[in-house]
């Protein structure tokens, strides 16, 4: 599983230039860096992000190169630093700043990633409606909800019907948007309630309301997957830069962002099997097979239809 610097690394290096270094020396102002030494006059290292992941002032982790010679392989700093880098320190050089605008990048990235979870919600006796973001901070919006059961005991849950009574407003009490829902309250047990939840919200293995904040934690999401969402957040956020960096080729544009976000969402398994798809059984596994959409999504050119029409299909069907 990745940390949150793996999946900032990752970003960065579709962002456009990445490179991962270390250094040979350092003073406050200037870092030699053995791998940029050349006898060919080299340009390219000016006005992008170096950052010192290691520092041990938190102030020293960023800074821009205002200068590079390549016959030392020495790269000049915009500011001192409080504490020079050391030999072996690790570095990474970009084009976005790591603070404003990769870190943020990559959390709202991982806030559009989902896994599946089944949380219990104790029952209130009597009670037909229920804030489910009080008892689950994660869920935000009605439309993570793909279900919701009843569970007594060690029995099998049982679908129950329900329905959102709000999910933009009034806020909860920890200041998160609320989501209210009624259903037929059951008499004793729990609610389960099945519901997509953000990769951001579960850090190092355990409930995270603050999200990943340091470089090792641990996230339980596919690289690939947090690093395309992310991606996509840094062209919200920083599109002046990466607009031209694009144009000269030395990134994928826009478009081509969106379908590799595209691409990767839909290779999720929940994708495929969301209660507001219409199902339909598979045709190819003969009578009784649990209904498929993949096999609908390869046979059948359906995409684009309006909700009338697959109202239409449905009543012919």
């Amino acid at each position: 599983m990745p940390t949150l610097a793996d999946i900032e690394r990752e970003v960065s290096s579709r962002c456009g230039p990445f490179e991962q270094r270390a250094a040979a020396s350092g003073t406050t102002t200037t870092v030699v860096v053995g791998a940029l030494r050349s006898t060919i006059p080299l340009g390219g290292q000016t006005d992008r992000f170096l950052l010192r992941r290691a520092a041990t002032t938190p102030d020293d982790r960023s800074r821009r190169v205002a200068g590079y010679d390549p016959a030392t392989g020495t790269l000049t700093v915009d500011r001192p630093y409080a504490v020079a880098p050391t030999a072996g320190e690790a570095l990474e050089l970009g084009v976005l700043d790591p603070e404003q605008e990769l870190r943020p990048a990559v959390l709202r990235g991982l806030a559009r990633c989902y896994f599946v979870e089944r949380a219990p919600v104790p029952v209130t006796p009597g009670q037909v409606a229920e804030e489910l973001s009080a008892a689950l901070f994660w869920i935000t919006d009605v439309g993570q909800i793909r279900q919701v059961e009843s569970r007594i005991g060690a029995g099998h849950a049982e679908a129950l019907a329900w329905r959102a009574l709000s999910s933009s407003s009034p806020m909860s009490a920890s200041g998160r948007l609320r989501v209210d829902t009624e259903t037929c309250p059951p008499a004793a047990g729990v609610y389960v309630v099945e519901a997509l939840r953000p990769h951001a919200t579960w850090v190092n293995g355990a409930d995270a309301p603050a999200g990943p904040t340091a470089d090792a934690d641990v996230l339980a999401c596919a690289l690939d997957y947090a690093a395309a969402l992310g991606h996509a957040e840094a062209w919200r956020r920083s599109r002046a830069i990466l607009a031209p960096i694009s144009r000269a080729g030395y990134a994928d544009g826009l478009d081509a962002v969106g379908t590799e976000v595209t691409r990767i969402v839909r290779q999720q398994w929940w994708y495929w099997d969301r209660p507001d798809r219409v199902r339909l059984p598979d045709p190819l596994a003969g009578v009784g097979a649990s209904p498929s959409w993949r096999t609908v999504e390869r046979d059948y050119t359906w995409h684009g239809l309006s909700v009338k029409s697959w109202r239409e299909v449905l009543e012919t069907a």
